[in-house]
């Protein structure tokens, strides 16, 4: 059996599309743990509509999606452990082909697929990219490798083994945003990603979508929690920052925050030789040339 676990909160336009589209795969074998974050809609009526004996529906027992996955967690019961957005929708194979994928490698192993953006508006060019970007990780199986750009594998696009996700205590003892943060825990426990070569999720954009309007999916958040990451991992090296811009000065302010010594480069003219933040910009062609 697979545990699917779905944090939900004002949902009800796109959950009944969502909640569908699990009850028709292919693979029938699972249960459906849903968790109402306070909603105020008709999400909660939506879910309770349906008769079918897999649909378990718990209230969050905090404030969130990260408690409400910790709620979802406690109520698992299957072999394997997926996670589902509820504006997003299943193709129909996407259950069967993510556990063929444990099924051959067996334990210590996460399976993810490719993605494709769909919505009423068209995609920007934006998430067209990261799109792009993300599916060109999971075919080359380049996870670890790209870590530190962006997450690499979207939040509801992954399935392991319950064992391995009870060994790193799956949703406790983390921070958001939780889908980055739970890529570097596996990373940490030696889990293995493996990619697969069909669209597995269709991950759907329109303007309410939580990674727009919540400020734990904000591009300062990304930033704090890799860099902690890295800093952990690079302990006692001499850090070096290119660029002084915003990502550059993101980064800035968390290791000035810190206190922890870098240098700074820059390729812009008008910049080099200023003092941003207290820290002199070095000219880029200098770091080239040692």
């Amino acid at each position: 059996m697979i545990s699917i676990l779905i944090p939900f909160k004002n949902t009800a336009p796109f959950f009944r599309e969502c909640i569908d589209s699990i009850l028709e795969q292919s693979h029938s074998d699972f249960e459906i743990i849903a968790v109402d974050d306070h909603s105020e809609d008709d999400s909660l009526d939506i879910i309770m509509s349906y008769s079918d004996k897999r649909i378990q529906v718990f209230k969050n027992e905090g404030i969130g999606i990260l408690p409400a996955l910790q709620t979802a967690q406690k109520h698992a019961t299957g072999k394997f452990i997926t996670r589902m957005d509820a504006d997003d929708v299943m193709p129909k194979d996407k259950l069967s082909f993510l556990l063929d994928a444990l099924k051959q490698k067996g334990q210590g192993n996460v399976a993810t697929g490719m993605v494709q953006y769909f919505g009423k508006e068209k995609v920007s060019e934006g998430y067209k990219k990261y799109e792009n970007w993300i599916n060109k990780v999971c075919t080359k199986n380049t996870f670890y490798e790209e870590i530190y750009r962006e997450c690499v594998v979207a939040s509801p696009n992954w399935m392991m083994h319950k064992e391995d996700f009870d060994l790193i205590s799956g949703f406790k003892e983390i921070q958001y945003p939780e889908d980055y943060d739970l890529v570097f825990k596996w990373k940490k426990a030696g889990l293995q990603i493996h990619g697969i070569k069909q669209i597995t999720h269709l991950w759907r954009e329109h303007k309410n979508r939580t990674s727009r309007t919540n400020i734990h999916y904000q591009q300062a958040s990304f930033f704090k929690l890799k860099t902690s990451h890295f800093l952990r991992e690079n302990k006692n090296k001499n850090i070096v920052l290119l660029g002084a811009k915003k990502k550059g000065r993101i980064i800035a302010k968390i290791l000035t925050s810190q206190n922890i010594k870098f240098r700074w480069f820059e390729q812009d003219e008008k910049l080099i030789e200023t003092k941003v933040m207290g820290v002199q910009l070095l000219p880029y062609n200098t770091l080239i040339s040692n």
